[in-house]
């Protein structure tokens, strides 16, 4: 049952349920070991984009223009023949550091199994007000904005390819979406070691374009070849990899790349008249690796 969020929001009573609730729900009608095994098939859930405490809907307190939007998103869910509805707002309590720490984890894979994401653009009317809604710059909801908003290739918004390939690129999509600053420092440094757990768990991948980014280095145990941020993929110099695999592994000593070193011959030619020189590196091993290079003199 973790395939699903740890709570939902039951559309029929607009009531907070557990998973065990869940499964009660769907044990009269669908066999037992197939709810556990297979919750995502049978489940059908919206994800909700919106602001508000998990306090206030465990209370059954909440009330106000949040709470009026709320349910008309719940009226909007129901259309599209779902039962539960999750917001991470308030379907998490943050006052539970495992709970958390395993939405954190976990959102990626709850995100996938939803039926419907709704979102409120609030400031938009017609397509190209979503250029200027503030939900534009908010986290996981840019994913669904059009790609001339969102920087992302309409090909790579049509087809999701989740995989460690095109990493550069791809985190500079990610640096685009600009989240509030969590008011919980549990959170934010969670949210900063689950960063450096994906970019080691690239690195394991094998993929070298994780190593084209610049600037300061995140605050690891052990190693200055992770950044800070996706934010330090942004400007890098684009480059061709290739489809090659190159061994990366962390140690308590930092990142062991293996390195394959060639002799290079040192070449100098001047030119007559002119202030340039040409410096020519070549391999005697290996006539392909061959640069050329052009400075002034002076």
């Amino acid at each position: 049952m973790n395939e699903i969020p740890i709570r939902l929001i039951r559309l029929s009573d607009m009531t907070l349920v557990g998973r065990n609730d869940v499964r009660q729900h769907f044990r009269s009608s669908v066999p037992g070991v197939t709810v556990l095994y297979h919750a995502p098939h049978h489940v059908k859930y919206a994800i909700l984009s919106h602001r508000l405490t998990y306090g206030e809907m465990k209370a059954g307190t909440a009330a106000g223009p949040g709470y009026e939007k709320l349910k008309s998103f719940c009226e909007k869910a129901r259309e599209y023949q779902t039962e539960f509805a999750w917001s991470d707002t308030c379907c998490i309590d943050k006052s539970s550091s495992t709970e958390l720490d395993e939405s954190i984890r976990s959102m990626f894979r709850w995100y996938k199994n939803l039926t419907i994401c709704i979102v409120h653009m609030a400031e938009s009317v017609i397509i190209e007000d979503i250029l200027h809604d503030e939900w534009i710059n908010e986290g996981l909801d840019a994913a669904g904005t059009p790609c001339r908003a969102t920087g992302i290739p309409v090909d790579d918004l049509h087809e999701l390819l989740p995989g460690p390939f095109r990493v550069d690129e791809r985190m500079t999509w990610a640096a685009r979406c600009k989240t509030t600053r969590p008011a919980d420092s549990r959170m934010e440094k969670e949210e900063i070691s689950a960063f450096c757990r994906l970019i080691e768990a690239i690195m394991h991948a094998g993929n070298p374009s994780v190593l084209n980014w610049k600037g300061e280095a995140a605050k690891h145990h052990f190693s200055d070849a992770i950044p800070r941020s996706p934010q330090s993929f942004v400007g890098s110099q684009g480059s061709e990899f290739g489809g090659g695999r190159l061994e990366m592994t962390m140690t308590s000593l930092g990142l062991r790349v293996a390195l394959v070193m060639l002799p290079l011959t040192f070449h100098l030619e001047e030119f007559v008249g002119v202030s340039d020189v040409r410096i020519t590196l070549d391999c005697p091993l290996c006539p392909t690796v061959k640069t050329d290079i052009t400075t002034d003199h002076n």
